[in-house]
């Protein structure tokens, strides 16, 4: 995966370098929070989204919605930003797993954007340890035809946020996987970020693809967090293992 400079991150994601004003200047910046990944841990960019503004604030700009930033430290793992310069909404940072442009997120927390960074960092690096040991534990294991379709089913339903309409038929995102639990996880957001799915519902569109912030985030934290709870489920991985999804943690629309 290529890293990015922080001009590339601003074209990428325009919201992420959004101008300093004197009412946001105590708010979580996504520059600053890059940059501090690079000096306190040695993570550099690699994932830059934008997203459109929000449905409920169409009168602000673009700069001011959504958006989506990843440093990694180049072996695999990163931590994610979910940010917004629009005052209802909350900022989401996370500790993920990435295989080139795809994230999983096995850590997250809300935060309140006035409260900064830096203390939410310092828990997300402390389960760094955890997930090793799960990232470990999934790629020894290679469930059964009817486990990924179990599986597939509860993405189908936990992967789209809220407000989605339609959902892929769980044989749909199994179709053509061959692997280990992680890598159907990945294959999963894979599947979701092409798009074009068959839906649940008969004779309906077929699922479009997310592209959106929040979306991507939603589906890479729900697609490990449910393979992560049927290991534990089925005795392939530690209940020691601290990364666990609460509902308060979960992106609102």
């Amino acid at each position: 995966m290529s890293t990015l400079s922080i001009a590339k991150v601003a074209k990428a994601a325009p919201a992420a370098a959004a101008p300093r004003t004197p009412d946001r200047d105590k708010l979580i910046d996504s520059t600053q929070f890059l940059r501090y990944c690079g000096v306190q841990y040695g993570f550099s960019p690699v994932i830059a989204v934008q997203g459109t503004p929000h449905r409920d604030a169409e009168t602000i700009p673009a700069r001011s919605g959504r958006h989506l930033v990843v440093a990694s430290n180049g072996r695999g793992v990163g931590f994610v930003l979910l940010n917004s310069h629009f005052k209802d909404r909350r900022a989401h940072i996370g500790l993920c797993l990435l295989d080139r442009t795809d994230m999983l997120v096995a850590k997250s927390m809300p935060v309140q954007r006035w409260k900064g960074f830096e203390d939410t960092l310092r828990i997300m690096d402390d389960r760094r340890a955890d997930l090793r040991l799960a990232e470990d534990a999934l790629k020894s294991w290679v469930p059964s035809t009817a486990t990924l379709t179990a599986m597939a089913a509860d993405m189908s339903r936990e992967c789209y946020l809220a407000n989605a309409v339609l959902h892929p038929t769980p044989e749909s995102l199994v179709e053509g996987f061959e692997g280990n639990a992680l890598d159907f996880a990945f294959h999963v957001v894979r599947k979701m970020k092409a798009g074009r799915l068959p839906s649940t519902t008969p004779d309906a569109y077929r699922v479009r693809a997310i592209r959106r912030p929040d979306t991507l985030f939603n589906a890479g934290m729900m697609a490990f967090s449910i393979v992560l709870e049927k290991g534990r489920e089925m005795g392939r991985v530690s209940t020691r293992i601290l990364l666990r999804v609460q509902d308060r943690e979960r992106v609102r629309p």
